[in-house]
């Protein structure tokens, strides 16, 4: 149930109507009308780069520079990057994730394709 929330955006005061649990980026995009924010985390430009640790390191950065900007309720335990057996066009990100209200932890993978898959 959206509530009356009261923030500071470039310095002014602002009332938004807004579920508790709404992300921040939502509320500055959908009810203030903003198109500055940023979202995600920038990693689509690591689509066509070498798969390899560096490449895998930069991605785990951003994943965790992101996460705990934009995403005050959770911590961010760990993040891993690895490219499962046999499949060189594709990388897996693992974020462990503690949330803090309620002190549980989690794990989320989500598949990467750095590189177009091959042709059959």
């Amino acid at each position: 149930m959206p509530s009356k929330l009261r923030i500071r955006v470039n310095n002014r005061q602002q009332t938004v109507g807004a579920a508790p649990d709404t992300p921040l980026l939502y509320v500055l995009t959908n009810e203030l009308a903003l198109r500055g924010p940023r979202f995600g985390c920038g990693m689509q430009e690591y689509v066509f780069a070498p798969n390899n640790p560096s490449t895998f390191g930069n991605v785990a950065h951003l994943v965790r520079k992101s996460l705990t900007e934009y995403e005050p309720r959770v911590d961010v335990l760990d993040v891993q990057v690895e490219t499962p057996a046999g499949e060189q066009n594709k990388v897996l990100i693992r974020v462990d994730y503690r949330i803090r209200s309620t002190n549980s932890y989690h794990n989320l993978v989500y598949p990467f394709f750095v590189q177009e898959g091959p042709g059959e």
